[in-house]
């Protein structure tokens, strides 16, 4: 046993003797290799950084992003840089949000939804049982059955069905059944959901006005606002129906005496056939909104021509034959004076001219109108004879008289002085030999009298003293004696004679 100790002191004093040689060869060997290998490194990329491992000699590059990520990492959250706690803030905020989530979901617990603007109804069928009873809510149905609010408890899971059509989902509705008779009711609002149980509803009633049902006939009129444009006509317009039957509340309909229909006729020139509504009127004529009928609102259907028209002259196309224009004048009356004809714009061109027969006259009295039916011919078949039934005129002619008048110079003689003394002891002479006659009249009395048959006749028998004696009035004398000497049919006149009374000249 000695003996191997003392071997194996031998064996370890003989390793130890070798030793520092070998590691001093390894040394200068390791420098070598970290010298070219660092050589290396700075050729390549001064920014690259590493380490060599200094028992290999093996190098390893350092990426300073990810050093830097572990050294802030191993710093408390406190100490670390702003960003960084904001990020591992939200990050903490998403966590707690995410595990809340499941928390709700796995246990869904109840929540109350306030349902808003849902449409309140009538029952089914409660409007129709109501009306079959003779009864009837008159009330503005768009303000009655407005929107409600309705509360209703369900759970989480189901909130978001609430975003669907609350059709669907909520109802609100009043019930009609239990009444009988007309009255004011004030009627609770049941809502009902599919989803959940309702709460409550806000508002929990509503108040409605129910009256007896009636119905009424009444008869249909037109009126036409502005003016058709010029150069147009319409008919007389038609209606489907002359009358309408309009049921609704008692009170409403009680007041309805008529019904009318407004045709605009502003820029209308064509034919007219369209559907009006009815506007109920009471018995001033003002118009009564009906918003509860039975029916929808009425209308009748109103079909209406509209053609183009002209004026046509008639008195100026009359002509009088038969007359001497020369001892008569005529006046001439037409009814109508004028005639409107309506059709299509290219049948009035087409009318060239209207042809009226003469008006002959064969026997007449002066002063008696004539009167006769004269027929138009010329008028076309397609044309409408606006004025008249048929294509006849009435024509009226009035004779009378034409008025002349007719002037004479005459010159007095002594035989024209009548009545003298018998012993002609005096001479009587007129002033002025020259006097002017004018007579004014019908022609048909004066167109023969010439100036031979006019004579002037002076009576101066009571002139017996000398003397000049004026205002003398003679007398006219017209051969014939014609009756309108006396009948003062013919304006007569004259100068008065001045007589001049003296003694006879002695011979």
């Amino acid at each position: 046993m000695k003996r191997n100790e003392a071997d194996n002191r031998n064996r370890m004093n003989g390793g130890s003797s070798d030793r520092p040689q070998a590691q001093s060869e390894n040394l200068i060997q390791h420098n070598k290799r970290a010298a070219a290998i660092q050589e290396k490194l700075d050729a390549e990329n001064e920014q690259s950084s590493g380490v060599i491992d200094g028992m290999t000699g093996t190098f390893h590059r350092i990426d300073t992003e990810k050093e830097a990520a572990k050294a802030e990492a191993r710093l408390p959250w406190y100490k670390r840089p702003f960003f960084s706690k904001i990020r591992y803030a939200i990050i903490a905020l998403i966590i707690a949000l995410t595990l809340w989530g499941y928390v709700l979901m796995s246990q869904n617990p109840a929540r109350t939804k306030a349902v808003e603007n849902v449409k309140l109804n009538f029952e089914v069928g409660a409007e129709s049982d109501l009306k079959s009873r003779g009864l009837i809510v008159n009330d503005d149905l768009n303000e009655l059955l407005s929107t409600v609010t309705v509360n209703v408890r369900t759970t989480l899971n189901d909130l978001p069905r609430f975003n669907s059509s609350m059709t669907d989902v909520v109802t609100a509705s009043i019930s009609l059944s239990d009444i009988r008779e007309p009255g004011t009711y004030v009627r609770n609002i049941v809502a009902t959901t599919s989803i959940g149980t309702v709460e409550s509803v806000e508002p929990r009633t509503v108040t409605i006005t129910v009256e007896n049902l009636r119905s009424s006939n009444i008869p249909i009129k037109v009126e036409f606002i502005n003016e058709l444009p010029e150069g147009y006509w319409h008919s007389e317009p038609q209606l489907s129906q002359t009358s309408i039957t309009v049921t609704g509340p008692e009170s409403i309909i009680s007041e309805i005496r008529s019904g009318k229909c407004v045709i605009d006729l502003n820029e209308l020139t064509e034919r007219l056939y369209l559907s009006f509504p009815v506007i109920l009127l009471d018995a001033d004529n003002e118009e009564i909104e009906l918003t509860n009928a039975i029916d929808a609102v009425p209308s009748v259907i109103v079909s209406m021509d509209v053609l183009p028209m002209r004026e046509f002259n008639i008195k100026d196309l009359i002509s009088v034959e038969g007359l001497n224009e020369e001892l008569y004048d005529y006046t001439v009356s037409v009814i109508p004076e004028t005639i409107a004809l309506a059709a299509p714009m290219n049948v009035l061109d087409s009318i060239d001219d209207i042809i009226v027969e003469p008006f002959l006259i064969n026997d007449f009295t002066v002063g008696i109108p004539i009167r006769r039916f004269i027929t138009l011919t010329g008028i076309p078949d397609e044309a409408i004879n606006l004025s008249m039934a048929s294509n006849r005129v009435t024509v009226t002619v009035d004779i009378t008289d034409k008025i002349i008048e007719k002037k004479f110079e005459y010159r007095f003689s002594e035989d024209d002085i009548i009545g003298k003394l018998p012993d002609n002891s005096y001479q009587i002479k007129t002033v002025s030999n020259v006097y002017n006659i004018v007579l004014k009249g019908a022609a048909r009395l004066l167109s023969t009298i010439a100036e031979d048959d006019i004579r002037l006749i002076v009576d101066a028998s009571a002139y017996t003293s000398e003397g000049i004696y004026s205002e003398i009035t003679p007398e006219l004398s017209v051969s014939g004696n014609p009756s309108w000497l006396s009948d003062g049919t013919v304006e007569v006149s004259f100068n008065n004679v001045t007589l001049v009374v003296s003694p006879k000249p002695l011979d």
